[in-house]
């Protein structure tokens, strides 16, 4: 079954730099308000000739968090009008 609840529309997008390299914004699924957050990454060389996706600048460890729910490497995308590469996280507001 697909169910497809219209376009994902971002809103009171804002860039929290230079405190974490992350945007941060609003939007709203199933009527539902979410948090979006796009933390900048970059891949690191490790051992062994490897890489490890690792945050730019995240101090509250948001990556981490999803990483290990996630159990390691994420897909990115491009944000229109930022240079880099993001990892999308997406979460309901709290009661």
């Amino acid at each position: 079954m697909d169910l497809n609840a219209g376009r994902l529309v971002l809103q009171n997008l804002i860039d929290l730099g230079p405190e974490e390299a992350c945007l941060k914004a609003v939007t709203e699924i199933l009527d539902v308000s979410h948090h979006v957050y796009f933390i900048e990454v970059k891949d690191v060389e490790v051992a062994e000739g490897g890489s490890e996706q690792v945050a730019i600048n995240d101090p509250y460890d948001r990556l981490g968090d999803v990483q290990r729910l996630n159990e390691g490497r994420l897909l990115t995308v491009k944000v229109p009008g930022y240079d880099g590469n993001y990892v999308l996280v997406i979460f309901p507001f709290a009661d």
